[in-house]
């Protein structure tokens, strides 16, 4: 009995080795068949080459190997506990940008700011420090396209020089940018703090951008892609523990008696409650209220904190695409921003209609996606700023 026993069992092993070698062979077809349809369906992936990288903030092991990454990774640093930053006195290139699908340089100062070297502030100065997100931090267009940078050409000529810095850091809430404006307020020396706000600003950083995977796994579109959706998920699960204070059945209050709807959501107002509703935690939560009572908290703290220094301090908001684009009037979030300001007596300007105004009349592309502004956007935002500030005496002239 013992015998057949074993000589069974050696007759059977080679069976589970067949069968352990077919099933990673299957795998593997499986893998190269999806990576073979991402290649033709997907885009090319943006990667990100470091030119340079001499300082870093926190995170361990040798710049050497940050450098091998091609993600974005490799220019954000995500490990602070008062929010995102960019790493210091870095220069990469980022190749096929996902939004405008172009190559753009980032090069950021010893103060991790999208923005020349600044050294003493001269008698003939008058600094400009700009807070703000990744609309303000603008990866996806060459620096000069930025509006901070227009900004500063249209204020060319002015006595004192106008110099206007551009602190925007990816996926930033107004939290991360007043702790941010606290680390580098001295350093920077500025005369004037603007804060360029955007309709999700009551989120903390970190949230909206997905983290990029290494070599040599970023070379696949497949698995880039699939990471991506997984991050995506993890992002709205994640979601209620970012804001604790907001209770997460304002969705359903929203929604109450409204008609959402899919459909034309630039102009049926039922559609456009539908597409709020889904970015209930992204832009979305500008239509809740608790979200400005949050905001005021934050920006009368950051108020108080510039006036101390004898800064200048004011305040813009950003729109999202579809108040712009299209007919439905829904200025909720507009009227919530100025009647924040007010509270705290904060000089502020809607950009909302003058996009729509520059739409209306032109017709030319003003957004990449929600948000995120073209060149052409850029320009519009940079000249109505310059009409804003002159109207209230916030710049030299």
């Amino acid at each position: 009995m013992s015998h057949d026993s074993d000589g069974a069992d050696r007759k059977s092993s080679p069976r589970i080795w067949v069968k352990i070698g077919l099933a990673v062979l299957s795998l593997v077809a499986t893998g190269l068949l999806a990576e073979g349809v991402a290649r033709l369906l997907l885009p090319v992936q943006q990667l990100v080459e470091v030119e340079s990288s001499t300082t870093r903030r926190s995170r361990p092991g040798p710049v050497e190997e940050r450098e091998q990454e091609r993600g974005i990774d490799v220019v954000i640093d995500w490990s602070g506990h008062e929010g995102v930053r960019l790493y210091p006195a870095v220069r990469a290139t980022i190749h096929n940008h996902t939004l405008s699908h172009r190559d753009v340089v980032i090069e950021t100062n010893s103060l991790g700011l999208r923005h020349p070297e600044l050294g003493p502030k001269s008698d003939d100065e008058f600094r400009v420090l700009v807070l703000g997100d990744s609309i303000t931090f603008g990866d996806y267009v060459p620096f000069e396209e930025t509006y901070t940078a227009q900004l500063e050409s249209r204020l060319d000529g002015r006595r004192p020089r106008v110099t206007v810095i551009n602190a925007g850091l990816p996926g930033a809430g107004a939290s991360d940018e007043l702790y941010h404006y606290l680390e580098i307020c001295d350093a920077v020396d500025a005369d004037l703090i603007l804060v360029g706000m955007y309709l999700n600003d009551s989120q903390s950083g970190g949230r909206f951008y997905a983290r990029s995977l290494p070599e040599p796994y970023a070379s696949s579109r497949f698995l880039s892609w699939l990471v991506n959706r997984v991050e995506v998920l993890r992002i709205s699960l994640w979601s209620n523990e970012v804001i604790p204070e907001i209770d997460p059945g304002w969705r359903e209050d929203f929604q109450g008696d409204r008609r959402l709807k899919t459909g034309d959501m630039w102009n049926d107002q039922d559609a456009f409650d539908f597409e709020i509703y889904n970015a209930s935690m992204d832009f979305g939560i500008a239509w809740n209220p608790q979200s400005w009572a949050i905001l005021e908290r934050i920006m009368r703290t950051l108020t108080l904190a510039a006036r101390q220094r004898e800064q200048k301090i004011a305040a813009f908001l950003f729109p999202v695409h579809i108040q712009v684009k299209g007919t439905v009037e829904d200025f909720g979030p507009q009227r919530s921003f100025a009647a924040m300001c007010e509270s705290i007596d904060l000089p502020c300007f809607d950009l909302v209609q003058a996009l729509r105004a520059d739409w209306q009349a032109n017709q030319t592309k003003l957004y990449y996606d929600h948000c995120h502004l073209t060149p052409h956007g850029n320009t519009v935002v940079a000249a109505t700023l310059v009409e804003w500030l002159d109207e209230g005496h916030l710049i030299p002239r």
